[in-house]
């Protein structure tokens, strides 16, 4: 149910805004991924991994929209439906850090997209869009009020720092992908509001349940077992 509200590629991402990245802001960028990688993999707890991500934030003097990239690329790969509710915690501590925390989100799902539509384009990930964004609201990594601007309206939300990894063409495939999110958005009732659970299976569609989440991870390992062949 809903809550009340209380073209350069970096790796795997293309049709970046080159004009607007320097060369050292690509270096930093791929330099930070390939120093994070590593070391965030070895760490078994989010506390443990937002502490190394915090580190080398404040070390490399990274920018708003360049850290939710880092985030995105270090922290998920294709298998992202699989791993959003375990990882998703540690974007989350960064976005709650933020002054603007709509500012945030935008920069959240900028680097979601380029995940999605640039460096996993060939795994169609397409199909777990809603099922993604969904998880994303429920752990409050979007909010209702943050989705309605930025995508429900018909103005584009435009924060004061705007995202160099942001392309308008894949961002139009990304809200046809929403769908059913959307459509669940404005339809679903409030959490204090009477719904059962048949109403809401039927109307979240693609939206993930637990067992719908296992069957993926099933799916992932079986695809991964093949790919070891």
């Amino acid at each position: 149910m809903k809550k009340k509200e209380t073209t350069k590629k970096v790796e795997g991402g293309d049709q970046v805004d080159t004009a607007k990245l320097t060369k050292e802001t690509i270096k930093k960028i791929k330099e930070c991924i390939k120093q994070l990688a590593e070391k965030v993999a070895s760490l078994e707890s989010n506390d443990d991994k937002v502490k190394a991500f915090d580190e080398c934030f404040k070390e490399n003097n990274v920018e708003v929209d360049q850290k939710y990239l880092i985030l995105i690329n270090v922290l998920f790969d294709k298998n992202i439906y699989a791993e959003f509710r375990a990882k998703g915690p540690v974007i989350k501590h960064f976005i709650n850090q933020e002054v603007v925390i709509d500012e945030a989100m935008y920069h959240f799902v900028t680097a979601l997209i380029d995940l999605l539509y640039n460096k996993c384009k060939g795994d169609n990930l397409n199909k777990y869009v809603s099922s993604i964004v969904y998880l994303a609201y429920e752990i409050d990594l979007i909010t209702e009020e943050f989705f309605t601007k930025y995508a429900l309206s018909n103005m584009r939300y435009m924060p004061q720092k705007q995202s160099l990894f942001a392309n308008q063409e894949i961002e139009e495939k990304f809200f046809n992908d929403l769908a059913d999110f959307k459509n669940w958005l404005r339809t679903a009732p409030y959490e204090d509001e009477e719904y059962s659970t048949n109403e809401v299976a039927n109307e979240l569609k693609t939206i993930p349940t637990k067992e719908i989440e296992q069957k993926h991870e099933k799916k992932v390992l079986k695809d991964e077992d093949i790919d070891d062949i």
